[in-house]
């Protein structure tokens, strides 16, 4: 998505990779988590929006505005990801310090959660499809305006079984061709594996700071 984005033209879109922020690199490792954090927010401080999915929510920041827009299906409670919003705040506090004048008006970060989005039907486990079409169709609008009406419009909506089909369709695709084919950007010779890596460690963090 990263690479379509880019494409497309749309380098205002940021991206913080899942495989280095979620629920378990939250729980266990909270310093490194913000750290992580962190470094996506220096590394991407010219992006007009930074895209976080964490397990079934997407967190859209908006640097310049101090504000996080939460895309919910499940419209579940705020404590169920409160840890994650302490950690932001965290990594926030510390970005504004080394970036004055990048904030409009500095200040926490304001969370919004009853942003328009469309529903997940209880007692399924789609979330990621939904994680996924908030973010494909935020990737192929080039204004966040457009964006708001194509969410608001869906909000009560459930995802079509077409849509899901599709994007299982572009997720094997992507597999095919850039993971299994060794030809692809991600693919990995197991014949050259030298052990496996913790994608959650960080090589520069002090591992007695998370403990």
């Amino acid at each position: 998505m990263f690479k379509n984005a880019r494409k497309k033209g749309y380098y205002h879109v940021g991206f913080i990779d899942p495989c280095n922020i979620h629920e378990e690199s939250v729980r266990k490792w909270p310093n490194r988590t913000e750290n992580n954090i962190l470094r996506a927010l220096h590394k991407q401080n010219t992006c007009q929006y930074i895209l976080l999915p964490f397990h079934w929510i997407l967190l859209i920041i908006e640097i310049d505005k101090c504000r996080v827009r939460v895309y919910d299906s499940l419209r579940k409670p705020i404590y169920y990801y409160q840890d994650l919003i302490n950690i932001m705040q965290r990594a926030w506090a510390c970005f504004l310090k080394k970036h004055i004048g990048i904030a409009s008006t500095p200040c926490d970060l304001e969370f919004n959660t009853n942003f328009p989005c469309m529903r997940q039907q209880q007692g399924n486990n789609l979330c990621g499809y939904y994680i996924c079409e908030y973010m494909m169709d935020f990737c192929c609008r080039s204004s966040m305006t457009q964006h708001e009406i194509n969410i608001t419009n869906m909000a009560k909506e459930l995802i079509q079984p077409e849509r899901i089909k599709e994007i299982q369709e572009s997720i094997c695709g992507f597999l095919l061709n850039e993971v299994i084919n060794p030809n692809g950007e991600f693919y990995a010779d197991p014949k050259i594996s030298v052990g496996r890596v913790d994608p959650n460690k960080d090589i520069n963090d002090d591992e007695a700071a998370d403990t």
